[in-house]
């Protein structure tokens, strides 16, 4: 039975897979089983391009979304 611990968006300015060493958004823990993440990026700079991924860490580790790209 997983725990989730945190989860949240971490995204990157620059081509690649963002970690949650990079800029984040975290929600924290929940009781949760299933969890919608939707997040605003802070400090967003316009015609930038940014990589964007979800991430939850369960008591059984780190698991991360595909990465997707953001331009606008």
């Amino acid at each position: 039975d997983l725990t989730i611990i945190d989860y949240g968006h971490c995204w990157i300015k620059v081509y690649g897979d963002p970690t949650i060493s990079d800029t984040k958004t975290s929600f924290g823990n929940t009781n949760q089983k299933i969890v919608t993440i939707s997040s605003t990026i802070s400090n967003y700079i316009p015609w930038t391009r940014y990589y964007i991924r979800a991430y939850i860490i369960t008591n059984e580790g780190m698991i991360y979304d595909q990465t997707y790209t953001s331009y606008k």
